[in-house]
């Protein structure tokens, strides 16, 4: 991809999620609460460090990015717990609300978020509660081919209150085997811009067992192996 592309990009979905910020504006509270009435069941994720911890809709961004973790679903809680994001789904499984857990000894910490459901793109809205008002913390959208096979991607970071200047999108492509190719770019400005390709390796059962990291003259042909114990059907 060249930066003109990404310029592109980052002009259309700034502007998408500046539309949601601005419609939700002074209702963030009001559809949580209202989304909170269809939960039925909720599942606590800990150990993550990934924007929506381990339901995060990208199923590649802590194999292929050092130093992230998607954490697990705990599936009972002890002292020794910590977790770090509450789920809530509806009857039918979807996920209607989640709760970013404050850390440790922190204070004064309230962020939460709704999921919206349209055909084939699912937007996570995340909030803080103010004192007195609330302000969206980022927002993300998956979207998905006709085969329910995810295509895109993206996440869009909120500062300063109502003001969305930070976009970071990863592209996928697939073949036979399943999921072929990875970019991910960021966009934080015109003199800021970064992008990475990687192209990705199976085994004959479907599992993804490594990648190669496109933009790397030092590391081209090589191939980063994938732990057996983190492999997964892409």
């Amino acid at each position: 991809m060249k930066n003109e592309e990404i310029i592109e990009l980052y002009k259309q979905y700034c502007n998408r999620f500046q539309q949601y910020a601005n419609q939700y504006k002074d209702k963030f509270e009001s559809v949580f609460d209202k989304a909170l009435e269809n939960v039925v069941r909720e599942e606590l994720c800990a150990g993550s460090d990934m924007t929506l911890g381990y339901y995060c809709p990208s199923p590649v961004k802590d194999l292929l990015v050092g130093n992230v973790h998607r954490g697990k679903i705990l599936k009972r809680i002890t002292k020794r717990s910590k977790p770090d994001i509450k789920y809530g789904f509806t009857e039918d499984g979807k996920m209607a609300v989640f709760v970013d857990l404050p850390p440790e000894g922190c204070t004064n910490y309230d962020v939460r978020g709704f999921v919206l459901y349209d055909k084939n793109i699912v937007t996570h809205l995340c909030f803080r509660k103010l004192e007195d008002s609330s302000e969206p913390e980022w927002i993300s959208q998956a979207e998905y081919d006709p085969t329910g096979r995810i295509v895109s991607y993206t996440l869009g970071l909120f500062f300063n209150g109502y003001h969305c200047n930070e976009i970071s999108q990863e592209i996928y492509t697939y073949s036979d085997e399943g999921m072929k190719s990875v970019i991910m770019w960021n966009y934080l400005s015109a003199n800021c811009i970064s992008i990475d390709s990687y192209l990705l390796h199976h085994d004959s059962e479907g599992y993804l067992t490594g990648f190669e990291s496109l933009d790397s003259d030092f590391w081209k042909g090589h191939i980063f192996e994938i732990a057996p114990s983190k492999r997964r059907k892409i």
